[in-house]
């Protein structure tokens, strides 16, 4: 008898709930449990995390699943490995809603009861603390919420409905404002002056004049980051996070 096989999605996380990157990894398995386990074996805090899965219909072959996810997203797609290019919270939200409606899509198109993709329900086995967290995450991807920033300063209202823009925006805003007085803190660790970043990481990036913005974090963690923009700047700017 062959194994079931699997397709997942999982992210890193900080078990001291430290902001990380939002990237995504969709890869396959025969073993959901073994394979977490195997990328978060490492004395770290930083650990693996498996956000959705599905079990795969018998007779369908899980690396064309992954050919197929990896066709759709190409534009997402780091080169050369499983990973996926996540903004904020909304666009990890969207590209997990978009898988999940390729697979229902994919189960109605065959008149065949055995041939279904089916979701597997991922709980926590343990209440330590750790598990813990993972449980919150999880529940917090898969809530269908999104939120924005709203952020003014000035005059100007930034409020585009993709947090990343609304982040790249203002942060383009106070940079010609400030013009020659813009300095670039040691603490604002996501604005790099060009030679900062290696050729490979500056293509994730937003160029802008002689910067690279990094707007790899979470939305939470952007209004933080405005926010100390501001205070460093003696700017009189306001944000806000609101749920849609």
């Amino acid at each position: 008898m062959s194994k079931d096989q699997y397709v997942y999605l999982g992210k890193y996380f900080h078990i001291g709930q430290k902001e990380l990157p939002l990237d995504l990894k969709f890869g396959v398995t025969d073993n959901l449990d073994a394979r977490e386990f195997s990328l978060s074996r490492t004395k770290s805090p930083i650990k693996y995390m498996l956000l959705r899965a599905w079990k795969l219909p018998s007779n369908v072959k899980r690396e064309q699943v992954e050919k197929l996810i990896s066709t759709v997203f190409s534009e997402k797609k780091y080169e050369g490995c499983e990973w996926y290019d996540i903004s904020d919270e909304n666009d990890s939200i969207e590209f997990q809603k978009k898988i999940k409606d390729i697979f229902d899509n994919l189960s109605t198109m065959v008149v065949d009861a055995n041939f279904q993709f089916e979701e597997v329900n991922l709980k926590s086995k343990s209440n330590d603390d750790e598990s813990k967290i993972e449980s919150e995450i999880r529940i917090e991807n898969k809530k269908q919420v999104n939120s924005k920033l709203k952020i003014s300063i000035d005059d100007k209202v930034f409020d585009n409905n993709q947090v990343k823009n609304t982040f790249i925006e203002t942060i383009k805003y106070v940079i010609d404002k400030l013009g020659d007085d813009f300095v670039n803190y040691e603490s604002l660790t996501f604005i790099k002056e060009t030679n900062d970043f290696a050729e490979f990481k500056q293509n994730q990036l937003t160029k802008y004049g002689k910067y690279f913005i990094d707007s790899h974090s979470g939305t939470k963690h952007k209004k933080y980051q405005i926010e100390k923009l501001f205070r460093l700047f003696n700017l009189n700017g306001k944000v806000e996070l609101i749920e849609k």
